[in-house]
């Protein structure tokens, strides 16, 4: 269970970055001064992660996933692990959209608030677990 002391860092957009935020600090507030999701979650599902290797886009077969999140974009990296990703393509994807994955990285879910954003997260992930497992019992 999350404790709001101890597992929360509070950022404000026009104030100093604190030491212990995030290194994709940046690209959290890229999304909220470009778009109107007031949440964000960022996580690394691993089957979202692998399927992000292969494609420029993963397309959700179930019904939930196909209906709320739509076809799944993936954007590149060009840095190193802890240097945070480039901002704007991910908060460009975000505004129109509900989750961005970043090849071979992780993903952002996006929300009215928190409950919502992390809804989008784990349903990005179960929509790639599906994808993943159907490809061993029904091969495209």
């Amino acid at each position: 269970m999350l404790d709001a002391e101890r597992d929360f860092v509070a950022v404000e957009l026009n104030r100093p970055i604190p030491a212990e935020a995030s290194s994709e600090v940046a690209v959290h507030h890229a999304i909220y001064c470009s778009t109107s999701h007031r949440a964000v979650v960022h996580a690394h599902p691993p089957y979202a992660i692998a399927l992000s290797f292969g494609a420029s886009v993963i397309s959700p077969i179930h019904n939930e996933a196909r209906a709320v999140l739509g076809d799944i974009q993936i954007t590149s990296s060009s840095t190193m692990e802890g240097q945070g990703e480039e901002p704007a393509p991910i908060a460009g994807v975000l505004k129109n959209g509900r989750v961005v994955m970043v090849r071979g990285h992780g993903a952002f879910a996006a929300g009215a608030d928190c409950e919502s954003a992390f809804y989008y997260m784990g349903l990005l992930e179960a929509a790639c677990k599906i994808v993943y497992l159907t490809r061993f019992t029904r091969p495209e």
